[in-house]
Formats: C-alpha cells, structure tokens, sequence
C-alpha cells in the first residue's frame, strides 16, 4: 500500500476508536445511572417515608458534630444522590456544629454552608482552641439564630506561648448584635487570663432570653464597677465553676463568681458558687433584690486565697442563716466544707425548720482536713434536728485519700433514722 493509503487508513483507525471511546463513555454513564436506580429500589432508606429516614439520620448525629467529611451529617452527602437530597432537605440535622481549631482550609466557605442549610432554625455553636480569621464574623452575621454557644479557651501545650485574645474580641464584637434567641451559654477558659468585665456585661446584656449561664475557670479584669444592675429576667441557671488550683499571684484579678454583684435573676432555680470573691453577705443581697424561687444551691467553701475567711465570724459565713432563710423553696444543697466552721454555721442554719421547710436532699462535700470528733457530732446534731422533715437523703463525700474513721455511734445513728426514710451514706471524690 501507497503511504497515502496508509495514512488514510490510519486516521479512519483513529476515528473508530474516538467513536467507541465515546461509545464506552455512553456506556459508563448508562451503567452509573442503572446502579443508581437499583440501588435506589435496594436501599431501604429512600424506600421509607422521608419522616422516617429524617428520623434515622437525626438520630446518627454526634453529641458535637464536627465540618469533617467522614462524619455525620457530611458523610450522609457522599453515599447517593438520594441520601443527598434528603439531607439537604433536613434544615434540623445541620443546627448543631463544634468547631475544634484547627481546622480544615477554607472553613469559612464550609462554616457558612452548613449554616445556610438551617434555613432560620436556632443554631448551637461550640468552639475550642483559639479561632480562626474569619470565622467569628461568619458566626455573627447569624448571631440572632444562636440559641446555644459554647466557648473552651484551651491552652496551648507549648509553656512559652502566649496567651490568644480572639474570644475576648469575639465577646465585645457582639455588642452592637442582639442575641434574642440565645438560651445557653458557656465560657471555659483554661488559660485562665483575665476576661474584661465590660465584655461579659455587654455580651450578657443582648441575650434577654438567656436562661442557662455556665461560667468556669474565668478570672475578671479588676474593674468591674458598673452603673446600673444587670436584670437577668430570663435565667433559671446560674454556676460559676472556678478551678480548685488558681494562679497562686492573681493579683487584682476576681474570679467570676463575683459578677454576682452587679446582676438581679428574679427567675433563678439552679445556682451554684465557687466562694472566692464572694462572701455570705455578697449572696444575702443578691438574694434579697432578686428573691429567687431557688430549687438548687451549691456552695463551695473552697477559698484558700484568703486566711482570714477561715474565721467563723467572717463575712464569708456570718450571713449564711440568713441566706437559707430566703430561700425556702429550696429542695437540693450542696456545700462544699474545708473546715468545721462551715458545718457549724449550716447546722445553726438548719437548726429550725422554718430554714429550708422543703429541703429533700444535702450533699456536704469535706475537702480539707480530716474529719475531727466534733464535725461528726455537727453532723449528727444536723441529722436529728431534721428528723421528720422533708430531707430524705444526705449524701457525706470526703477528698480521696482523706484518713477516715466513722465513729460507731455515727453508724448507729445512721441506722435508726433509716427507719424515718433519711438514708445517710457516705463516699469519696477526686479533688
């Protein structure tokens, strides 16, 4: 054959394999679809009523989702186009998001996606470790759907690093934003800086329907003086959790629980209190302007900054009956006890039932010292004084490790009032 001829037949050889390539892909194509339609008719999700699969779905989601592709509810849009579709359809199963820092690349685009696919639902944010650019503002342009946010301030394991202020500016960047749908917040930090005031009052301010606010491990800025008292109409509860190991120079810091100063919670039922800053005669005017319908208290005598509060008639204990006699609504107290002088002021609190008339349970945490024989006789004297009361469990927990000698006539005693329905028992917890 002529080169002509041969070159003419090589090019028809190059057309008919372009065609069947075409023809392959055609073919490709038709396959994916036909596996698409069986499996379709298989999968015994997109066979359910959508109610159904929504169910299913709603119920694979983690306590704290997170924008990862091989976790739900991302991964839901990698399996078929049917399950894609009912995802995207299913605003409820894109309302929770925890944002681990660091993160993946282009969060913000991610961030906002999942954000727009809850339409107007209420959304409950969580964050941990220092942010990155961009994400808080993309999380305030929602801020009126937040219902939940959750802040830890983690602190870096690298001992030279410096503290991150990103959640300090996030907190004042929300002051000009409203927050009408918040119901739950919670800031953590365990770097343990000091937070400004101003910025937690602002924050606290724009959330009028707040009604759950948990507080841990903050230390305040010196200044915290402001004009006017803080009305949480809203909030059912409060607690301030500080660590049992705080810097040993925090200078003019405060710790948070001293924010109970300045704001007024008419509707509280839940409070709990570390007892750093703030002394009996603090909480007797809070709750005197207040006069909360409390069901809960937790008192933790766990000072240690200041000697002198060990003195029984200190301001930190001398207000304490009066305190109790406020609140006869409650049911539940807990007290965490470094020192007899403690129990000694909540058995002359207890020692009329006109003092807490409806209280079921007590839990007295000893956190210090051993037991001494006179702390069990406190104990026994409160134990009787209520006898025929309402109090039906008291629940005696001492540090681990605490040298412990329960005395024959306490055991005793023990029992007998059993025989009234008061079950006293004892145990131990990690400090």
């Amino acid at each position: 054959m002529s080169i002509t001829e041969l070159e003419s037949r090589l090019e028809k050889i190059y057309a008919d394999i372009e065609l069947h390539k075409k023809g392959l892909e055609n073919l490709e194509k038709s396959k994916s679809l036909v596996k698409g339609q069986l499996n379709a008719i298989r999968d015994p999700v997109s066979r359910l009523p959508l109610e159904i699969a929504t169910e299913i779905f709603l119920r694979c989601l983690p306590a704290h989702p997170e924008p990862a592709a091989d976790e739900v509810p991302m991964i839901l849009l990698r399996v078929c186009n049917a399950w894609t579709t009912i995802a995207l359809s299913v605003p409820s199963l894109w309302t929770t998001i925890h944002l681990n820092f660091p993160c993946s690349e282009h969060l913000c685009q991610i961030v906002e996606k999942w954000i727009q696919r809850t339409k107007t639902l209420p959304l409950s944010i969580s964050l941990s470790g220092p942010p990155e650019e961009g994400v808080a503002d993309t999380i305030l342009l929602h801020s009126k759907q937040l219902k939940r946010l959750e802040i830890c301030v983690i602190p870096d394991p690298d001992p030279d690093a410096s503290f991150d202020n990103s959640y300090h500016q996030f907190l004042a960047d929300l002051k000009p934003r409203p927050l009408p749908s918040l119901q739950v917040f919670r800031l953590d930090d365990a770097w343990q800086e000091a937070f400004e005031w101003d910025a937690i009052h602002r924050f606290l301010s724009f959330a009028p329907n707040l009604t759950h606010c948990i507080i841990e491990n903050i230390l305040m800025s010196e200044y915290m003086n402001p004009v006017d008292q803080l009305v949480l109409s809203s909030m059912r509860r409060l607690i301030f959790s500080d660590s049992s190991s705080l810097p040993e120079m925090y200078g003019s810091w405060r710790t948070s629980d001293e924010l109970l100063k300045f704001v007024t919670a008419p509707q509280l039922e839940v409070l709990t209190l570390p007892m750093y800053d703030i002394t009996s005669e603090m909480l007797l005017s809070f709750l005197q302007r207040s006069s909360p319908q409390l069901r809960e208290l937790a008192l933790q005598f766990d000072y240690g900054i200041n000697d002198d509060i060990l003195n029984p008639d200190s301001t930190h204990l001398a207000h304490l009956p009066e305190c109790l006699l406020l609140i006869p609504t409650l049911a539940r107290l807990e007290m965490w006890i470094r020192d007899n002088s403690v129990l000694e002021n909540l058995a002359t609190a207890l020692n009329s039932f006109d003092t807490l008339p409806n209280l079921r349970d007590l839990v007295l945490r000893w956190i210090l010292t051993p037991p001494s024989e006179s702390m069990w006789d406190t104990l026994l004297s409160i134990l009787y004084t209520r006898r025929g009361s309402q109090l039906r469990t008291v629940r005696i927990d001492f540090k681990s490790g605490t040298p412990l000698s329960i005395p024959s006539t306490f055991g005793s005693a023990v029992r007998e009032l059993s025989k009234d329905d008061m079950e006293v028992s004892t145990g131990w917890f990690e400090y």
